[in-house]
């Protein structure tokens, strides 16, 4: 699919950032119909200018009333019972798991990062820079990194590697719960420690 992805790219002049490759192969796996749909929309709206992550994600990602990305800002605010409500109505509207995982993945990785360099002695304003936090979105890191410890973010990346195994491998287990346990792991990890993901 990767190798499929370079040439439909090239064919429509379209140049994309490595990073939105990873994510378009993730979303669209095993849809080739679909990937390409999306491709001829990106040319149409891109020309032949390099397309980032950032620019696209807010277009390849779109649901009616919830997507991911409102997800994660949520549980950056800590605000776990309306990321739990989110990705409920997001299974009504049968968002597929893999979209909010990809999302949420991302967001655990980069969390694990910053909270890492925090305690490594770096400055936060080092920080946001580093990794092109906008000033909009500051104050929601600001909370996120002085309410989230390292230790459970290290529980929710374990976590969140495991939903996704599950995701793709086995049809026993509603991933939206164990997406709502992974929103709760992520502040609160000592609660879901010693919880099993492979309830039943």
């Amino acid at each position: 699919m990767p190798q499929w992805l370079n040439q439909q790219s090239r064919a429509l002049n379209l140049h994309l950032a490595p990073e939105l490759n990873a994510l378009l192969i993730e979303l669209f796996e095993g849809n080739l119909l679909a990937l390409s749909q999306e491709l001829h929309k990106l040319s149409l709206l891109f020309n032949s200018d390099l397309v980032s992550l950032e620019q696209a994600e807010q277009l390849v990602i779109k649901q009616a009333k919830f997507n991911p990305f409102q997800v994660v800002d949520s549980l950056l605010m800590g605000d776990c019972a309306k990321c739990i409500s989110m990705l409920d109505q997001l299974q009504q509207e049968d968002t597929p798991p893999a979209k909010i995982i990809w999302a949420l993945h991302k967001e655990i990785i980069q969390l694990y990062a910053m909270l890492t360099k925090l305690k490594q002695g770096d400055q936060l304003a080092q920080i946001y820079k580093e990794y092109r936090i906008w000033d909009k979105r500051k104050p929601l890191y600001q909370h996120a990194l002085t309410h989230i410890k390292l230790e459970h973010i290290k529980q929710a990346m374990m976590r969140i590697s495991d939903i996704d195994l599950l995701s793709k491998t086995s049809s026993e287990f509603n991933i939206f719960i164990l997406l709502a346990d992974l929103c709760i792991t992520v502040y609160h990890g000592d609660k879901t420690r010693e919880l099993s993901l492979k309830y039943g």
